[in-house]
């Protein structure tokens, strides 16, 4: 089913929504939509809606068989070259924690910090990529370019109910990843997140100008209703009392980058 999106001038990116939920993307495709999705508010409410109707419809293609395609790690899609093998194993590692996600916990070294409140439920897990033009998500270990944009999947076996994912750089400067914070009049409080053992990816791929050296890439998986502000304030208020930490909040996971200029 194809529906052009309201608004939106561009007929192919209806194409590209449709294929994409279908399972019949390609790396290209899927960066072609991930750019035009990062400027075209219609095209996010459409893709927002084919999101939501594949959550209750038993014959969609399930968010890993999509995300699957679109990096070029479907079984039927052509053959990757070497210099994709590490993208592989990294999404090899997200269908294991899909599959047995606690026993990848207790045997493999995570490679970043969790933090969290002292409760029964499962540690949620958050996946980086960067994205680059004429070029395949990449998952982010260590480095990332300031030129790069950046997109993100996780799983949430513990069912919280919000995230927020945000940037801090070592001169205390903000870059807000989720929700998304353009406009200073407003305030937008965590976005839905997705309960389950299932990959959610989410639906842009977000670029900052960054300006410093360093990086931490903070997800917070929280059960609070919390806005952006709430964050801030925070964050202003713990600075006088040294590193920042939202983990009284809910589960809290960071990601130190070096960022290269």
């Amino acid at each position: 089913m194809t529906t052009q999106a309201q608004g939106c001038a561009d007929r192919s990116a209806s194409a590209l929504i449709d294929r994409h939920f279908a399972g019949q993307t390609s790396v290209t495709g899927e960066r072609q939509l991930r750019l035009h999705l990062a400027g075209c508010a219609s095209c996010r409410q459409q893709y927002d809606q084919y999101l939501l109707l594949s959550k209750i419809d038993p014959d969609s293609k399930k968010s890993r068989e999509r995300l699957a395609r679109g990096l070029g790690l479907a079984e039927d899609a052509p053959k990757w070259s070497v210099r994709f093998a590490p993208l592989a194993m990294a999404f090899a590692m997200v269908a294991v924690l899909v599959v047995g996600f606690g026993a990848l916990r207790r045997g493999h070294r995570q490679e970043f910090a969790v933090r969290g409140v002292t409760s029964n439920k499962p540690a949620p897990q958050l996946f980086i990529y960067g994205v680059k033009a004429e070029r395949a998500p990449e998952r982010l270990q260590h480095i990332l370019s300031a030129s790069d944009e950046v997109a993100f999947a996780y799983v949430n076996p513990g069912n919280f109910r919000k995230l927020l994912i945000f940037g801090i750089d070592e001169h205390r400067h903000v870059y807000w990843y989720y929700p998304a914070w353009t406009n200073e009049s407003e305030n937008p409080h965590g976005v839905d997140a997705a309960g389950g053992d299932t990959v959610h990816e989410l639906p842009e791929s977000i670029g900052h100008s960054l300006d410093g050296g360093e990086l931490t890439v903070i997800a917070l998986f929280t059960d609070q209703d919390l806005s952006v502000r709430d964050i801030e304030r925070m964050l202003a208020e713990q600075s006088r009392t040294g590193a920042p930490s939202f983990a009284q909040l809910g589960v809290e996971q960071r990601f130190q980058f070096t960022v290269q200029h």
